[in-house]
């Protein structure tokens, strides 16, 4: 076996459901990853390309009870999001909402998902903190392939602006 190869955590079996897809833990926890289309991109340069939104809910048995992070979660949520990306054009926003005052560790934490197990793949990933409407600190990801046909000089300038003009609506 190669150095360091040990230390790359397994995926877990992943099922496509209705929604996106869901895989569950070795401690019984389930997650769920769902992709909604939306029209959140609709007044940028991306309106000519699919934009999801990405959701993670957690949810069952051990959900609250949960001590230690799982690097296979990320691994396997990255996964998911690289065979997404290895055909298409999408565009993938993520969104973490500061409704229980943990969108700061949420976005740190797909950041170092991103860092550890797609940096090196074809998948990019442009993040922001932004406040709007009555929302405080909401972190944004997007993510796009890099052979992404728009381009990612475009896509880094577009993603700028939406941030700007998100920044300008707050209340």
């Amino acid at each position: 076996m190669q150095e360091g190869l040990s230390s790359i955590p397994k995926v877990y079996a992943v099922e496509e459901t209705e929604l996106g897809y869901s895989f569950t833990t070795d401690s019984g926890l389930t997650y769920n990853l769902t992709l909604k289309q939306t029209d959140v991109l609709d007044d940028t340069e991306f309106k000519n390309y699919p934009v999801f939104e990405l959701g993670l809910f957690p949810s069952g048995h051990g959900f609250e009870a949960r001590t230690k992070r799982d690097d296979r979660v990320g691994k396997t949520v990255c996964e998911v999001l690289e065979r997404l990306f290895e055909h298409s054009s999408m565009i993938v926003v993520f969104s973490c909402y500061p409704d229980d005052g943990k969108s700061g560790a949420r976005l740190r934490r797909f950041k170092t998902w991103y860092a550890k197990y797609l940096s090196k793949s074809q998948v990019n990933m442009l993040c922001s903190d932004v406040s709007y409407e009555d929302h405080e600190n909401v972190g944004i990801a997007i993510c796009f392939a890099k052979t992404h046909p728009f381009g990612e000089e475009n896509i880094t300038e577009v993603f700028t602006m939406f941030r700007d003009e998100l920044e300008q609506n707050k209340d």
